[in-house]
């Protein structure tokens, strides 16, 4: 699994080594949404209300799998 660094609030990416591109994850409890595509899309969106319309193009184990819903 691999280890979540902190953003900004409640928003993680994955720690390095990870991928340039790697989502940012929206945890609060047991909720996992992707709520970037990557970090500029994240700051996009929370800081100059610029939509993210682009999906992740990394996964990152585990992680992904909860924000798709496959662990449910």
């Amino acid at each position: 699994m691999a280890t979540l660094i902190p953003i900004y609030s409640h928003r993680f990416m994955p720690a390095a080594p990870a991928p340039a591109g790697s989502p940012v994850f929206s945890v609060h409890q047991a909720d996992v949404i992707y709520y970037g595509s990557d970090l500029a899309a994240d700051f996009q969106s929370e800081f100059f209300n610029i939509p993210d319309r682009k999906s992740p193009s990394h996964r990152v184990d585990f992680w992904s799998e909860l924000a798709e819903g496959q662990w449910i």
